[in-house]
């Protein structure tokens, strides 16, 4: 994994990176199962019960882990019309607002994803279908891992676009 120029990236917090690089092999197991899945439906007439959970876990598992490599090196997508076109004074308050608004946002899906996984982790939640797994548990406090890192990473970024700010 390339890594972005050193100011693009929050260094204090390299750690993300390993995992998420692991987690991005989930996309091809991903493929996997649903191939299998493909052939004992329509070659064998033997669909599997667990399946669609599966894959709903996993990917939406990646893409939680996904979410931190993104803020993390500052590669999601921006539309930079205005900010392009402003003095440098005025990027470095949007960059502030931007990060500001950022944390805010991570702070509150964190909240969310904390009573989700609590109540889940309470009631033992399952799919509740045939196959009965705890996989939506499991999901929801992926879920809340990576939006408790996200947060932190957030936190982070706000930090350093307020200390760019003064000086």
């Amino acid at each position: 994994m390339e890594l972005p120029e050193t100011d693009a990236r929050t260094p204090s917090l390299p750690w993300v990176l390993k995992p998420a690089e692991l987690a991005s092999y989930g996309f091809a197991i991903c493929v996997a199962i649903i191939g299998y899945e493909v052939v004992m439906r329509y070659g064998f007439n033997a669909p599997r019960i667990w399946v669609q959970d599966m894959v709903v876990m996993l990917v939406g598992g990646c893409f939680a882990i996904g979410g931190i490599v993104v803020l993390y090196e500052g590669s999601h997508i921006r539309i930079t019309a205005i900010y392009d076109n402003a003095p440098a004074r005025v990027q470095r308050w949007l960059d502030v607002l931007a990060a500001v608004v950022g944390f805010a946002y991570m702070a509150l899906i964190s909240y969310g994803a904390w009573i989700n996984a609590r109540l889940s982790i309470k009631l033992h939640e399952t799919t509740g279908t045939s196959w009965d797994s705890p996989l939506p548990m499991i999901l929801k406090i992926v879920l809340l891992v990576s939006a408790g890192v996200m947060c932190m990473i957030a936190l982070t970024q706000t930090y350093r676009s307020m200390k760019r700010l003064v000086g």
